[in-house]
């Protein structure tokens, strides 16, 4: 059956319906009365992992996402995820983040030490792909679906989103929105990206003979760290 054949058989089907009126009101969501607990819950029913920072330490929490991972390196996206967030830190080549190049950190034995220290290495495919866990962060969550905004204009950070197994991402509490609506009128940093998603837990996808299958589009591990800079 082609398309045009659908089509004609959908108008069909739908030809001696009534009409229904739409309403000229916009339809508005009901804000949540907390928007990080729902967030949280969502998340976590999707196949994700969320640690609280303001509870468990920021340490903890990365450490606890380290083991779970088995990973003893982190990629790094940007210079972002640990200054917005506070976290301490050396690099060796300030304009690291600016280069064709990836910024990892060493973690013995998967234990995070402060400052973190940052190295780099060729951006290239093989290191990518040997890469455990890669981290970032969200300007933006939807509480309701549980959902983090991606908004990317770099290579190294749509490789490291894509091809890395497992994802960490920091996320500021008070950027948590309760649904879509809010989200899209927010803010959004849209003009200079190349790549925008909102998404919701690791990747599964059950196209294949409908067996539910992860990691096929990406991270089959997913954890996100909230955060509260505006403590700090």
């Amino acid at each position: 059956m082609n398309r045009s054949e659908i089509l004609w058989r959908l108008r069909q089907a739908v030809r001696d319906h009534p009409k229904v009126p739409l309403s000229p009101e916009p339809i508005t969501s009901r804000a949540l009365d907390n928007p990080v607990d729902t967030f949280t819950l969502r998340l976590e029913e999707a196949g994700g992992t969320v640690f609280d920072a303001r509870k468990l330490g920021f340490q903890e929490c990365l450490d606890r996402v380290l083991k779970m991972t088995g990973a003893d390196e982190i990629c790094w996206e940007d210079p972002d995820v640990l200054v917005a967030n506070g976290i301490p830190h050396k690099i060796r080549d300030k304009n690291a983040f600016d280069k064709n190049e990836l910024v990892f950190s060493s973690h013995s034995k998967g234990v995070s030490t402060l400052p973190i220290v940052l190295n780099v290495r060729p951006l290239a495919l093989h290191h990518i792909e040997s890469a455990k866990l890669s981290a970032g962060s969200s300007r933006l969550a939807i509480a309701e679906t549980g959902s983090v905004f991606f908004c990317s204009g770099r290579r190294r950070m749509r490789l490291l989103l894509g091809l890395v197994p497992n994802r960490v991402t920091f996320l500021d509490v008070n950027q948590i929105v309760s649904n879509s609506q809010e989200a899209f009128s927010s803010d959004l940093p849209l003009k200079k990206s190349s790549l925008i998603s909102f998404i919701s837990g690791p990747s599964q996808t059950g196209d294949i003979e409908a067996t539910l299958v992860r990691g096929v589009h990406g991270p089959t591990g997913w954890y996100v760290i909230l955060t509260d800079p505006s403590n700090h």
